[in-house]
């Protein structure tokens, strides 16, 4: 966006940082054929990407959300995923709603047990753990579905039922 007051240096330095911004974040996220676009930057305690911009630290799902409809989620609503994997930034995999609605979203897969832990259908791994793995294997080997899926199966007592194509 060109301010009115703004010189030309101005706009200039402001397309070059945004260009740059986008240059980090294309730069970070790695897709599977098939699947989910995994962010292999930054991972937070729970699992989720950590993105910098604007001189803040925002959760990559809601940076994709913003990047696929040119605004951030309204107030009061969650960025959910489909997929189930919190580095995930696929944009069609990422839907709007209420934190009861997530909260329900993972009580009704097995995904959650309460505060701090996770149920019986969940990653033994805990979610920190199993992006952590994602993002090891994607950065090791690439989009590679084979050793993708074995390194999600580890930590997964669903063993075989994991969605991924072979």
């Amino acid at each position: 966006m060109t301010h009115h007051s703004e010189t030309p240096a101005v706009t200039a330095r402001r397309r070059r940082q945004a260009l740059l911004v986008d240059q980090r974040w294309a730069a970070n996220v790695i897709e599977v054929p098939g699947g989910c676009a995994f962010w292999v930057g930054a991972i937070t305690t729970t699992g989720y990407g950590r993105f910098w911009r604007d001189g803040r630290a925002v959760a990559t799902h809601r940076e994709a959300w913003r990047r696929a409809h040119g605004d951030w989620p309204p107030p009061g609503t969650v960025v959910r995923h489909t997929c189930d994997e919190t580095s995930c930034v696929r944009r069609d995999h990422l839907i709007l709603g209420t934190a009861a609605q997530n909260t329900d979203d993972l009580m009704r897969r097995g995904r959650w047990a309460g505060p701090g832990r996770r149920g019986a259908g969940g990653d033994v791994r805990g979610p920190s753990g199993r992006a952590r793995a994602i993002r090891a294997a994607l950065l090791e080997h690439g989009p590679d579905l084979k050793v993708l899926s074995g390194v999600m199966a580890v930590g997964d007592p669903r063993r075989g039922q994991l969605p991924l194509p072979l």
